[in-house]
């Protein structure tokens, strides 16, 4: 099985609710994603989509991201 990582970018841009969105999706590969859990969250709360955040290493299913945390330096507005 092939395993992806992914940053979302810029932490107020778009990298955060594309990765909200590819949790809707399903996949074959093992994908984490590495950024500010807090961030992802709030962009799964303002597209009304669920997401649960998972530990890296653990498979992620439909409406999951698993997380490898890399806070963000300040909150995000």
């Amino acid at each position: 099985m092939p395993r992806l990582a992914l940053v979302p970018g810029e932490p107020g841009g778009i990298g955060p609710e594309l990765c909200v969105r590819l949790a809707q999706t399903a996949r074959s590969e093992s994908l984490t994603v590495i950024g500010d859990a807090d961030c992802l969250l709030q962009a799964a709360s303002r597209l009304r989509l669920p997401l649960r955040l998972v530990p890296a290493g653990q498979f992620a299913g439909h409406g999951e991201l698993a997380l490898e945390p890399l806070p963000a330096p300040r909150a995000v507005q």
